[in-house]
């Protein structure tokens, strides 16, 4: 089965599975925060959590396991649009003079090239947002059940 016949057949990739510390800082490599499709879920099995509290943590997981940066790119997208509009309507040109193809040329591919690099910048922006804020989250599971280890001991 190749990658394409997978992909529409909506196979997903096995869940990643969260039994200590070590798990956690495996779950954090750059390679597999910012893996672009099929990306696992998590599972949280964790022997000193109680299944709703490691249900609890995993619905705290996911959403941020699956974030890519799309919606930042599309904020960023909107606000180059919006900021084009308002520059075209606040800018000072006069109506009886025509001015060269190369202007408007230029103009033109400026705007396609804002378009393009808010798109960029806010899906990075995004990305490094989401990898931030799972890292922040991992750090407090490791921080509570090492607290849960040392109490035990």
């Amino acid at each position: 089965m190749n990658l394409f016949s997978q992909f529409d057949a909506g196979q997903h990739s096995l869940p990643y599975i969260v039994r200590n510390p070590a798990d956690l800082h495996m779950l954090l490599r750059p390679r597999a925060i910012l893996r672009p499709f099929n990306k696992p879920g998590i599972l949280v099995r964790i022997p000193e959590f109680s299944p709703s509290h490691a249900q609890a943590w995993e619905r705290r997981l996911e959403p941020l396991t699956q974030e890519c940066g799309c919606n930042h790119g599309v904020v960023a997208v909107g606000a180059f649009l919006l900021l084009s509009v308002v520059a075209a309507f606040l800018a000072k040109t006069p109506d009886d003079v025509r001015l060269p193809l190369e202007t408007y040329l230029l103009w033109s591919g400026c705007f396609v090239a804002g378009l393009i690099l808010s798109a960029i910048a806010g899906k990075l922006f995004g990305q490094i947002l989401a990898a931030f804020r799972l890292r922040r989250a991992c750090r407090e599971l490791e921080a509570e059940l090492n607290l849960l280890r040392n109490a035990k001991s």
